[in-house]
């Protein structure tokens, strides 16, 4: 056989080292669904991450759920997290469920999960239980899950510890949390737990936009339309609602609308069909005048 003959008929050895690496993937996958198949746990969730990621296999949220509920029967913490998270209406797998939900919080809390004690604190703050709700976010945040300091703040709050709150959504904000950062804006400008700053608001605002922050689009979009801690600034209002509209903010959509609705000169022209689109969506995502 001639040279050219060899050159279209072998393989690369690109191509011949893709297939082993193929091979190799293959056989470890299946590996780990034999394990999951006989019951071990650990394998079991991470076959439930690969499909729900979509990591080496086609994703399969359903099939992530079937495994994650598997572990979670025999005891795996992270499973029951994850149970108890899809049950709170995450992802839309089923249809919210907080009594099963708590219920697979309460299992992987027992065994020290943080994120499971953080949940567990955030359902009993929404149920105005701030002695129960202390008691889990703070053992949440002892075991390191910093996403319990936002509720412990306002637990803080409610119960009059405003400085204390404060100090809470400072160390959150500081960690780069733009809840926290909003939060702590809302704090400067009305003067809750330290001295009213509502220069400092606005800047503890714009890094809750920064951060994609939706609500924050709304406070500081206020605060340039009314001068609160800034010069007014139409323009600048605009394009934080506009912000807003591109984060799903119904009050942005809203507030939008009815300046297409009169146009604002040098600024936003009048467009009734973009006005009475944005009223109507901010009206059907439930925002009331």
């Amino acid at each position: 056989m001639g040279f050219f003959s060899n050159f279209f008929n072998s393989k690369s050895k690109d191509e011949t080292s893709n297939q082993v690496v193929d091979k190799n993937i293959q056989s470890e996958l299946d590996k780990l669904i034999a394990q999951a198949e006989s019951g071990d746990v650990n394998s079991q969730v991470i076959l439930a991450n690969k499909y729900f990621n979509g990591e080496g296999l086609k994703q399969d949220k359903k099939e992530a759920v079937k495994w994650y509920r598997l572990a979670a029967d025999r005891g795996h913490a992270g499973a029951q997290t994850a149970m108890g998270i899809f049950y709170s209406g995450a992802h839309g797998l089923f249809e919210p469920n907080i009594e099963i939900a708590f219920q697979y919080f309460m299992k992987a809390a027992n065994q020290g999960d943080a994120t499971a004690q953080w949940r567990i604190g955030d359902i009993y703050l929404y149920q105005n239980n701030l002695v129960e709700a202390e008691k889990w976010l703070t053992m949440s945040l002892n075991n390191g899950d910093q996403s319990a300091i936002i509720g412990l703040a306002d637990v803080n709050m409610r119960q009059g510890r405003k400085e204390e709150a404060v100090k809470l959504l400072t160390k959150s904000a500081s960690l780069g949390n733009p809840l926290a950062m909003n939060n702590l804006g809302f704090c400067y400008q009305n003067g809750q737990g330290v001295h009213m700053d509502k220069e400092i608001a606005v800047y503890w605002y714009q890094k809750a936009v920064d951060g994609n922050y939706d609500p924050a689009c709304q406070n500081l979009a206020i605060c340039y339309r009314d001068g609160i801690g800034v010069e007014k600034n139409p323009a600048k209002m605009v394009e934080i609602l506009q912000k807003g509209v591109q984060l799903g903010n119904a009050f942005c959509m809203y507030q939008l609308g009815i300046f297409y609705k009169q146009g604002i000169p040098g600024v936003i022209p009048m467009n009734m069909d973009r006005a009475t689109e944005l009223i109507n969506k901010a009206i059907m995502l439930g925002y009331k005048e």
